[in-house]
């Protein structure tokens, strides 16, 4: 992308996503209601069921009102409206990385006494992979594609049931929800039993490492 008319990649979303996270962070998925199973999930929509999305150009970005600019960018951090708001000021954004660029330091907050909650506050407003968001159908429209292409609506019965298990053991070890960038490093998409490697290794880790290593995954999604 290229100059003042390259185009915005941004992810639009159609629903509000219902993590079960509190305050506190602890899921509230467990001992409540009947618990998911593999037949309640949702299939993936096909391609002509998703509405068409509007892409907006960088032109349209940098001339927009600053209401207009965050509901330009809605979406593209999941339930996140802050971080476009803390990127309006840096306009006008010569191409497409200064945009991206931008949106990565809102988040990072340099010098924001509340950048490490509002951090918080981002990771816990991601659904869970294969969670009770996808099962009740609250996932975002973009959220629902990437785990749909990922195949995680495929699931075997195992395989669903032991995802079920990490998500609960890593939200009980971290606080907040594991969060994974299914297309992978290439865009190319992850197998499931990659992701299973991954959430397991991922589950071992330490809890500095794991809330950057989620923010991290949170850019690559907004890609």
């Amino acid at each position: 992308s290229r100059g003042a008319s390259a185009r915005c990649n941004v992810s639009w979303t159609t629903s509000p996503a219902t993590t079960g996270y509190g305050p506190a962070g602890a899921s509230t998925s467990r001992g409540i209601g009947k618990p998911p199973t593999l037949a309640t999930l949702p299939r993936p929509s096909s391609g002509n069921e998703q509405r068409t999305m509007n892409i907006p150009t960088l032109d349209a970005v940098n001339t927009a009102t600053r209401d207009d600019f965050v509901a330009l960018l809605a979406g593209t951090y999941e339930h996140s409206p802050w971080v476009a708001e803390g990127a309006v000021q840096q306009r006008p954004f010569t191409s497409l990385a200064a945009l991206k660029a931008a949106l990565v330091a809102s988040v990072r907050g340099s010098g924001r006494s509340t950048a490490r909650q509002q951090q918080l506050t981002l990771i816990r407003a991601h659904p869970e992979l294969a969670g009770k968001a996808m099962v009740s159908r609250s996932l975002t429209a973009e959220s629902s594609r990437e785990q749909g292409n990922a195949g995680l609506t495929d699931c075997t019965p195992a395989e669903f049931a032991h995802i079920q298990e990490l998500n609960a053991d890593y939200n009980a070890k971290f606080g907040w929800p594991f969060i994974l960038a299914v297309r992978g490093p290439r865009g190319m998409g992850l197998q499931r039993a990659e992701i299973i490697a991954i959430f397991k290794r991922r589950l071992a880790g330490h809890a500095d490492f794991e809330f950057a290593e989620n923010l991290r995954n949170i850019h690559r999604i907004a890609e």
